[in-house]
């Protein structure tokens, strides 16, 4: 993967070539000369950067709607009617995060304190969460799995793990490497942008 330090991958139409390389499989590679051309929207390859913008966040809203299909049919399938989707992102969260207040993973996962408290609250009497006083403070409440809950998450897991391997199973060895780095920059990138802008994103 060293290459990529000197190429830039552009997922897509394979519809530009870098000075006789070539392009194949969708891949096409830009020397970093002609990426920074590109960005800057000059007719070296006649590409509008405004409409190449609304090309990105069309993917993107397409991807994530697609991908929020696929957890909600997981939550059916694997879980029937026991966890919502929304509830489903808690169990992850709570088991990501160590020891975990409600605030944290309320800010986390962008839910207000009263629509979170009620979704916590509904898996409190599910017998998948726990709930427990912060020894540091007394008004906070910490966050955390009981078996049950374990139980549901790691179904969950089972169920998404074999869903994304199909997705991947259509890729090659190289495509699914640069797939899941591009998905670590562009987490890594949401992040920054959202600390910018004083909004909570998820950096891990």
């Amino acid at each position: 993967m060293e290459h990529l330090n000197k190429t830039i991958l552009m997922m897509g139409p394979a519809s530009v070539s870098s000075r006789g390389r070539g392009s194949s499989k969708g891949i096409s590679f830009f020397s970093l000369d002609m990426l920074d051309a590109y960005l800057h929207n000059t007719t070296k390859f006649g590409v509008n950067w405004e409409k190449a913008m609304e090309s990105v966040r069309e993917k993107l809203q397409i991807f994530v709607r697609r991908f929020g299909l696929l957890n909600a049919a997981c939550c059916d399938e694997c879980c029937g009617e026991q966890v919502t989707m929304a509830q489903s992102h808690i169990l992850f969260e709570i088991r990501r995060k160590v020891a975990p207040s409600m605030q944290q993973i309320a800010e986390e996962l962008g839910m207000d304190v009263t629509t979170f408290s009620r979704q916590v609250k509904g898996l409190e009497g599910r017998g998948l969460v726990v709930r427990t006083v912060s020894p540091g403070d007394r008004r906070v409440s910490i966050l955390g799995l009981t078996a049950a809950g374990a139980d549901v998450l790691a179904r969950i897991d089972t169920y998404m793990a074999g869903r994304i391997e199909d997705i991947f199973s259509f890729m090659t060895p190289f495509e699914r490497k640069t797939v899941i780095r591009s998905l670590g920059l562009l987490n890594e990138a949401v992040a920054k942008a959202g600390e910018q802008k004083g909004v909570i994103a998820c950096r891990n």
